[in-house]
C-alpha cells in the first residue's frame, strides 16, 4: 500500500470524528490544573443535537458526576449512573433535546489520588443556534446589582 493512500484514510477516518476540545480544568484541592478533552467542545454551535457526550482525560479517572442543563436551568435526566471503573475516556448516550439557547454540562471525576476535579462545557444546536457564549455573556451583564450598606458612614 502506497504511503499516500495511507495518508488519505488517515484524513479520512479523522474527518469523520467530531474534534474533541481540551480543556484545563482546575482541581478542589488547588494543587494544579488537569487535561480533559470533551465532544462537544466547549462553546461548540452543532446543525443537530449530539446524540452522546464524551470525556477524555490523560490518566484514568472515576467520573462521578456528568449532569445536563438547559438555561432555565431544567435539569435533562439522562439516566447517568456512578460506575467505579477508572477509565481514560467516557461516552454517555443522551436522550433526544429539544431546541434551547444552550445547555450547560457539568462534571466531576476522581483522579487516582482521590482528588476531586470538576468543569462544565457548553455547547447549543440548531438552523439558528448561536454560540453558548453569546448568551452567557449577556446573563451576565443582566444580573441584578446587589447593593451593600457601608456602615462605615455612620
Amino acid at each position: 500500500m502506497k504511503l499516500t493512500q495511507v495518508l488519505c484514510g488517515i484524513l479520512l477516518a479523522t474527518s469523520c470524528i467530531p474534534a474533541l476540545a481540551q480543556h484545563d480544568m482546575s482541581n478542589m484541592s488547588g494543587m494544579g490544573d488537569i487535561s480533559v478533552a470533551t465532544m462537544p467542545t466547549d462553546d461548540a454551535v452543532m446543525a443537530m443535537a449530539p446524540q452522546s457526550l464524551m470525556l477524555q482525560f490523560e490518566d484514568e479517572h472515576v467520573l462521578v458526576k456528568l449532569v445536563l442543563k438547559d438555561p432555565e436551568p431544567n435539569f435533562i435526566d439522562i439516566n447517568f449512573r456512578f460506575d467505579p471503573t477508572a477509565k481514560q475516556h467516557f461516552s454517555h448516550a443522551l436522550p433526544p433535546l429539544e431546541l434551547a439557547d444552550y445547555y450547560e454540562v457539568e462534571w466531576a471525576a476522581l483522579d487516582a489520588e482521590g482528588k476531586l476535579h470538576k468543569g462544565t462545557f457548553h455547547f447549543s444546536f440548531g438552523p439558528d443556534a448561536k454560540p453558548p457564549s453569546f448568551y452567557l455573556s449577556q446573563e451576565e451583564h443582566n444580573m441584578p446589582m446587589i447593593m451593600t450598606p457601608d456602615y462605615r458612614l455612620q
